[in-house]
Order: structure tokens, then C-alpha cells, then sequence
């Protein structure tokens, strides 16, 4: 008798009650999926929990109300909460719609792998808070996977990651004091310890642009070039994502199941705030890179100014 798959959504709401309806029924449609959700609400002040529990009927669901933390705190709870008796576990914005096959494109991709972590993500498709199509002219796929690019830049969307069991209990094993998003920090676990990563270029989700979606950038879309020009510049010279902080707390959770190559990259990034030596290097180096020259060049600007 073939076992279906077992798969724990792990979504965090805050006021999404405009939206989460139809997210909600999206995840109730997964096919070849036995589905259960958890959902954290971090404190919101609409409808969410009554829509919630509606859907308790259609849906196996567990639902958390706490105070409220931002969005990175509220997914690493949910990780802390989250029980390690299910096959696979995916993270769910409140405000997208998944198309049927979402979860299980993911999972048949991760079958093989059971030992070993392994994380599945994809790209996206981008529409209008009508889920209406919208054009994309300015967008790129960004794909990283070894450990050194993806402490450098990390854009796998979390709304599209599905993982396995072993990465969810190395997750659960040390939660950061500090964390940029929770599904930077899921992708560069996965990566430090020598896990699978796995890039899906074919989009199984609509990732739903509106004006309340901080992450979105809707806005960009109606620039002009000196907007859009200003708008790259400011992004450019935004050094908020800390490597150093980020590899200190790999180092702390992570160090003894690194390969070599991979412990003495994280010690020389949290290391490099304080050594002149190592920021020396990181700056001449070839490498250290990512596949992308923008960005590359940012890193090396970001080390050369110790904004690590």
C-alpha cells in the first residue's frame, strides 16, 4: 500500500485576513498530500482567527496566538513548535496561492533523500493582489547553494521551500538569538552542514504583489528609470543583512558538523569584523563570490566599509 506523504504547513498571520481565505483554501487542495497545518498568529487585530477557524473544518489545523514578534521570530517559533512526526515541512506566507501540485512537485523531488537535510525550493510567479498576471520586467532568478554564496546572498523565496525531517530537527537543535529571515537562516543551515539543496526554475506558486506585502517591492513595477535607477542605489548601499552576525550564530549551533572548507569560511566571516587580514583577503580574493557580478561587487564594497 503506497503511504501518502505527511506534510506540516507552517504559516505565520498577522491581520491577513483580506487575503488568507483563499490561501488557505489553496493549501486544502494539495493533491497526493496528507496536510496539516500549524499557524501562528503574532497578535493580529482582524478577522484572521475567525477565518481560521473556519477553515479548521477542511483542514487540520493547530493555531498559536501570541504576542507579536515580526515575521523572522514568528517563523522560528513555529520551528521550535513544530513536531518532528511528519515526512516534510513547508513554510507558508498568509497571502499567496498555491497551485495544486505545489507540496507534492516538492516532495517527489526530496523522496530520496531521507538521512542527509534536504531543501526544495522554486522560483515564483509573480501576480496582482487579484491574482491577476502582471508583467515583470525588471525581475531575475537568483539561484545559490554552496555554503559561501548563500552566507553571502540568499533570495530562495520561503514561501516555496519544502524540507525534510533531519533539517527540521538540525533547525529545532539551535534557535539564533539573532536571524536576517527565518528562511535565510533555513537555507544556510542546510548549506553549512553539507545537506541537498534543490532549485525548481518551473513556478508552482502565484506569489501575490499588493501594497501591505513589505516584501513584494509592488511599487517598483510603476517606475520610471530615475526611479528605478535611485530605487537600485538605495538596495545597493543597504548593508542590513549582517554575514558576520549570521556566521557567529552557524558557528555556534552548526560548527562541529561542518566540513573543513565550510568551518573555516564561517570562522573567517565572524572573525572579519575585527581582522584586518581577513577582510583583506575577502576583498582580493576570486574565491569567495557569487555567480552574479552585482553582487559580488556589493560584498566586497560591504567588507572593504566593515559593515559585516
Amino acid at each position: 500500500m503506497k503511504m501518502i506523504p505527511k506534510v506540516l504547513v507552517l504559516m505565520s498571520v498577522y491581520n491577513g485576513g483580506k487575503y488568507l481565505a483563499v490561501q488557505l483554501e489553496s493549501i486544502a487542495s494539495q493533491e497526493g498530500i496528507d496536510v496539516s497545518l500549524y499557524i501562528r498568529d503574532d497578535g493580529s487585530k482582524d478577522n484572521s482567527e475567525t477565518i481560521i477557524r473556519e477553515y479548521a473544518e477542511k483542514l487540520s489545523i493547530f493555531y498559536y496566538r501570541e504576542n507579536n514578534i515580526g515575521p523572522a521570530g514568528s517563523f522560528m517559533r513555529l520551528i521550535e513548535l513544530a513536531e518532528d512526526k511528519y515526512d516534510y515541512y513547508a513554510f507558508s506566507d498568509q497571502d499567496d496561492f498555491w497551485e495544486k501540485d505545489k507540496l507534492y512537485t516538492a516532495v517527489r523531488q526530496l523522496k530520496d533523500e531521507h538521512k542527509r537535510p534536504a531543501l526544495y525550493y522554486s522560483n515564483t510567479k509573480r501576480v496582482g493582489q487579484n491574482l491577476e498576471e502582471i508583467a515583470e520586467p525588471y525581475k531575475k532568478v537568483y539561484h545559490t547553494e554552496d555554503f559561501p554564496d548563500v552566507l553571502i546572498l540568499t533570495e530562495a523565496p520561503g514561501c516555496t521551500m519544502v524540507f525534510n525531517k533531519s533539517l527540521l530537527i538540525l533547525l529545532k537543535r539551535y534557535i539564533p538569538n539573532s536571524v536576517y529571515m527565518h528562511d535565510h537562516w533555513t537555507l544556510q543551515v542546510c548549506a553549512a552542514v553539507g545537506g541537498t539543496v534543490v532549485y525548481d526554475a518551473e513556478p508552482h506558486i502565484l506569489y501575490r504583489q499588493h501594497v501591505n506585502n513589505v516584501m513584494a517591492g509592488l511599487e517598483k513595477m510603476n517606475y520610471n528609470p530615475v526611479q528605478l535607477f535611485l530605487h537600485r542605489i538605495q538596495k545597493f548601499f543597504d548593508f542590513s543583512y549582517k554575514a558576520s552576525v549570521i556566521a557567529e550564530e552557524l558557528k555556534k549551533g552548526y560548527f562541529e558538523l561542518m566540513d573543513q572548507r565550510n568551518r573555516k569560511f564561517v570562522q573567517m566571516v565572524s572573525d572579519a569584523p575585527k581582522c584586518l587580514k581577513y577582510r583583506v583577503y575577502m576583498v582580493l580574493t576570486n574565491k569567495i563570490s557569487t555567480p552574479y557580478f552585482v553582487h559580488n561587487v556589493r560584498w566586497k564594497l560591504q567588507v572593504l566599509l566593515n559593515k559585516l
